[in-house]
């Protein structure tokens, strides 16, 4: 006679309530598909304009996004009026201003210091951590960290990034606020998780949709009619708006809220690596034995970050 199980029913909601071990690593997901996003938008911008590729990959993603909630009948409207204004900051956050700032550092200062300043807020979420969320930082992801912006220094300036001179003084204070935004989109997203009530695909859908209104009124106003698209350039647009924007907010809402916040950020820093080498591939820029110094230093970092 085979022995009774001895668990509790509250061992068993708690071991049904672990998230699988494969979710901690969405966070490493959306980097990469968000790494795949530069060259797609130098593709894109063969015929679009900037503002209108933040708006397309914006309305691609609320439509696809939108069309399977509906088919699964996830998607839901019926929130107090709090949960409206938050969903609207972090739509601004994430989405509607992050991508304009974004787009007016390149505009105004130069690719190199638009990529690298917006590529710190893993590290200003992993710092602001513990005060936002409550989490703490421990030596281990410290390393991470100092690790991981080595090598991205190394990877997109080669060690000689300039920043906040005469002449690129207001991109990169462009790129500085789009960095801080993204960065805020992660935490708050993780702080009000629990009073929001919505899912990670809800969140996701709603990012999309109310940042629409402030990119199309970015694209009306810039004045620049684009020329006809390619197949080129209207797939890499498609790509845009299903990869990095759909299935990369995804992973990253998700990821976000089963892990830890700092080290789930950390792992977002694998889009500098994965940007210069799919540009390589693409566009056969040569790379320079610093960015493959760099490129490790920053896996490096992800990987002891991994086993926090």
């Amino acid at each position: 006679m085979s022995r009774p199980s001895t668990r509790s029913q509250s061992d068993i909601l708690i071991t049904a309530a672990r998230p699988a071990p494969w979710v901690r690593w969405l966070p490493l997901l959306a980097g990469t598909l968000w790494g795949t996003a530069f060259p797609a938008v130098a593709l894109a911008l063969e015929t679009f304009t900037p503002f209108d590729v933040a708006f397309g990959r914006a309305f691609i993603g609320a439509v696809t996004l939108g069309a399977v909630l509906l088919w699964r009948g996830a998607l839901r409207y019926h929130f107090p009026p709090a949960t409206w204004g938050r969903l609207f900051v972090l739509a601004q956050a994430g989405a509607g201003f992050f991508w304009t700032f974004h787009t007016l550092a390149v505009r105004y200062g130069t690719p190199v210091n638009a990529a690298f300043i917006v590529g710190t807020y893993p590290a200003m979420v992993a710092a602001a951590a513990p005060l936002v969320v409550g989490e703490r930082l421990r030596r281990q992801d410290v390393v991470s960290l100092l690790l991981a912006l080595v090598g991205v220094y190394l990877i997109v300036g080669q060690g000689e990034v300039r920043l906040f001179k005469s002449d690129t003084a207001l991109g990169d204070l462009f790129a500085l606020l789009a960095a801080v935004l993204f960065g805020s989109y992660l935490l708050l997203g993780r702080r009000w998780r629990g009073t929001l009530g919505v899912s990670s695909e809800e969140l996701t859908w709603y990012t999309f949709v109310f940042a629409l209104p402030v990119l199309a009124l970015l694209a009306l106003l810039d004045g620049v009619v684009p020329a006809l698209p390619t197949w080129r350039s209207a797939g890499a647009l498609l790509w845009l708006g299903c990869m990095t924007t759909t299935a990369a907010f995804l992973a990253i809402n998700e990821g976000m809220r089963v892990g830890a916040v700092a080290r789930s950020s950390l792992h977002l820093f694998v889009f500098p690596p994965v940007a210069t080498i799919t540009t390589w591939l693409i566009f056969g820029t040569a790379l320079s034995g610093v960015q493959w110094i760099g490129g490790g230093l920053v896996l490096l970092g992800i990987l002891l970050a991994g086993r926090s």
